[in-house]
């Protein structure tokens, strides 16, 4: 379930830190493939979902990695936010 979706959604934030631009392009090779793994982990947690941290702890991410990830899928369409929250965090499920 490779999908093209290669811009930096968090450029805005960063406003072109040097730092965050060089991060992302080391990042942009792989990100098909964590988009895959995240998409799977939360496809077979079915309508029950995932927040950020349970898909950090089942695929063993640092957060941010999987906030950003998470952020994309968001974006492009690959995952939906639902109105359930779990310890606080938004939830999540595939499309």
């Amino acid at each position: 379930m490779q999908t093209e979706f290669c811009f930096d959604i968090t450029a805005n934030r960063h406003r072109g830190s040097v730092t965050s631009m060089e991060a992302e392009e080391r990042v942009r090779p792989h990100k098909a493939e964590m988009w895959d793994k995240i998409h799977s982990y939360i496809a077979a947690q079915g309508k029950y979902g995932a927040t950020t941290k349970e898909v950090r702890d089942g695929l063993k991410m640092h957060y941010t990695t999987a906030s950003a990830r998470l952020s994309e899928m968001k974006a492009n369409g690959m995952v939906a936010v639902t109105d359930r929250r779990r310890a606080g965090a938004a939830v999540v499920v595939v499309r």
